[in-house]
């Protein structure tokens, strides 16, 4: 009979197994996984602890220096930018149609003479607005720099009531500028050439 012998494997020399030093690995990995997530946690914590009050400080100014206001107008300008973007586009894809087909820059030009007539009357609607907002913007804009400078130097708040008063008096000639211009796009509408 031939005696076999047993080699002892690396680790079990020293009292571990394979799998033993596998969990040990692992395990302590996971303990520094732990370890990390939980600083990267409370550090996040640490710098966003701020964020709301300031957020809401930020808001409250917002709406205090009369910019929500603003922004509603300005709503209405970017839209129309909008739209008038999409005209113009629609207008290069119907001359790249045209110039497919065969015509002539010219005939093309010619043809889309109605169309980009619409399209000036388009893009010229809104201006009485956008100057409007424009005005608006920066006295809007005054305001909030002004209750910024008031917070920082001595802490007082700013009289809101009394600075918002010639903003809100705008509102008449607002109302009169979005009806000029709700006019203008009826009858801008009502003539829209059809594309050849």
């Amino acid at each position: 009979m031939i005696a076999l012998t047993t080699a002892k494997k690396p680790f079990q020399s020293l009292g571990l197994k394979l799998d033993h030093l596998m969990k040990y690995f692992f395990g302590g990995n996971a303990i520094v996984s732990i370890v990390v997530l939980v600083l990267i946690t409370i550090f996040l914590f640490r710098e966003g602890i701020g964020f709301f009050p300031e957020n809401l400080d930020n808001l409250r100014l917002y709406r205090q220096a009369g910019l929500e206001y603003v922004d509603i107008i300005r709503a209405q300008t970017d839209d129309h930018t909008a739209l008038s973007r999409y005209l113009q586009n629609l207008r290069q894809k119907q001359l790249t149609l045209m110039l497919q087909k065969g015509q002539t820059p010219e005939q093309a030009k010619e043809k889309l003479a109605g169309f980009d007539k619409f399209i000036d009357g388009f893009d010229s609607s809104v201006d009485g607005l956008r100057s409007m907002l424009s005005d608006l913007t920066e006295m809007a804009t005054a305001i909030k720099e002004k209750a910024v400078k008031a917070r920082e130097s001595d802490g007082a708040p700013l009289a809101f009531h009394t600075e918002l008063a010639p903003l809100l008096g705008t509102f008449s000639a607002y109302q009169e500028t979005s009806l000029k211009f709700r006019q203008t796009m009826e009858t801008l509408l009502a003539g829209a050439p059809a594309l050849p």
